[in-house]
This record gives structure tokens, C-alpha cells and sequence, in this order.
């Protein structure tokens, strides 16, 4: 892929945590507009190389350019304005109603009362979530209807890039496929550029265009998801699209 139509570029990055290499001189260029998954095991440093996105972890060597734009690390709080995040266990707060929740970050950046709640019902008509849900705190949803909420919280701000971390890993495999559904609306209806953590073959393979694979640290093999799946760079690759895509 040409760096140029890239949203987000790792050169050569290297991250290590008390000693112990995480990810490994890491040079990777995700598309633009596209939805990528990043796909390991546990500990494969998948998340971390999220959390390199949004400069929560600054390389030990090398670069990250987000949004055309290398980190500056003195001005990460700029940066993630642009950055939607949505993780496992969604982290909606529970003192604030579901509706709140999801108007927070518009609050905080001076958006106006009537923006704020045009924006909030286009977002829960996007997830199917009927609008008295929004009056409910988090103790009283469903998990599908907590996971729901944070996504439309990730998209307050209308961000040209999402980070979801594990976000639909805790829910009932019913409900996850009605989130899918709704996920791939919202992204058909707002396109913007999704960098999804996952460790689920099948969930990757249905969300996203572009596919990365980690394993230990490094890159495994990265491409176009259709691609990968037809044409495996090794056995490693070969036997986990065996394994989990059968």
C-alpha cells in the first residue's frame, strides 16, 4: 500500500515493557476509509499496537504518523479529539445516564445543546436503540444495549478514525451479530477509517477490508482481507484460517 493513502503508518516500531519486547521493529501502513482488523493471540502485542494509535505508549524506536500527522508527544490530548476509542467492557460511567454518557465528549468540546442531541439520536437510530433508552443508566441496559452505547459514544464526535479494542468480545454471540449488523450500517452510512482488535477470525473476516496478523511482537502477514485468507503467507497464517474459518 502506498504510505500516501495510508491512515495511520508504523516504521519501524519497537515497544518493550519492563525488559520484554512487545512489538518489534513493526512497519505497517493501514488504508484509509477502510476497516482493518488486527488479528493475535493473547499477547501477541495486538493491543498495544492499538494503544500506539492514540499515543498511549510512546515507541522505543521508531515512528507512528496518525492522520497524516507524526505524534507529537507533548500534544496528544489534539490528536485524540480526532480519535474515536471503544473498548471490551464497553467503560460507560455509571453515575451518568446512558444519554450523558454519550454526550460527554461533545460537552467537553463546547458543542451546542441542539447539535449535541441531533447528533446523539442519529447515532442510536443507527444502533437500533430506542430513544428512552438514552434516560437509563448502565446497571439498567443489556450488555448488547451498553456495547451499542459505546460505540455511538466513539462516534459523538464524528472522528475520521475508530480504535475498538475487543469491543464485542462480551456480549452473547446472538446479540454480537446484531451489533455487526448494525456496525457495518453505521460504517456504510458515515465511512471513516476503523482500526479494530480482535481475536476472533470470523468477526475480522466479516467487518474488515484489511487484515494484519501479529504474532510474538512482529507482523506476520498484512493485506487485503480477502487476499489473505485465499492465499496464506506460512503455515502459521494457514493453520489459524484453518482452524477458525472452517
Amino acid at each position: 500500500m502506498n504510505e500516501r493513502s495510508a491512515a495511520v503508518v508504523f516504521d519501524s516500531v519497537t515497544k518493550s515493557f519492563d525488559g520484554r519486547p512487545v512489538i518489534s521493529k513493526i512497519s505497517l501502513a493501514l488504508p484509509a476509509q477502510r476497516v482493518t482488523a488486527i488479528v493475535g493471540e493473547s499477547g501477541s502485542g495486538k493491543s498495544t499496537l492499538l494503544e500506539h494509535i492514540n499515543g498511549l505508549h510512546r515507541p522505543d524506536d521508531g515512528t507512528v504518523t496518525v492522520l497524516d500527522q507524526r505524534i507529537d508527544y507533548s500534544a496528544v490530548s489534539e490528536l485524540r479529539k480526532r480519535i474515536g476509542y471503544a473498548v471490551q467492557g464497553v467503560g460507560l460511567f455509571p453515575h451518568l445516564s446512558a444519554g450523558d454518557n454519550t454526550d460527554l465528549l461533545a460537552q467537553l468540546n463546547n458543542w451546542g445543546p441542539q447539535r449535541i442531541v441531533e447528533r446523539r439520536q442519529r447515532l442510536m437510530r443507527l444502533m437500533e436503540l430506542e430513544p428512552e433508552l438514552a434516560s437509563r443508566f448502565p446497571h439498567q441496559l443489556s450488555g448488547g444495549q451498553q456495547q451499542r452505547f459505546g460505540l455511538c459514544r466513539a462516534m459523538m464526535l464524528e472522528p475520521p478514525l475508530l480504535l475498538l479494542d475487543e469491543p464485542f468480545s462480551g456480549v452473547d454471540p446472538i446479540t454480537r451479530l446484531g451489533i455487526h449488523r448494525e456496525f457495518l450500517q453505521l460504517q456504510e452510512t458515515e465511512p471513516t477509517t476503523v482500526v479494530l482488535v480482535t481475536h476472533d477470525l470470523r468477526e475480522a473476516q466479516k467487518l474488515a477490508q484489511y487484515l494484519v496478523i501479529i504474532r510474538a511482537g512482529r507482523i506476520v502477514q498484512s493485506g487485503p482481507t480477502a487476499e489473505l485468507i485465499a492465499a496464506p503467507g506460512d503455515d502459521y497464517v494457514a493453520r489459524l484460517f484453518r482452524e477458525h474459518l472452517q
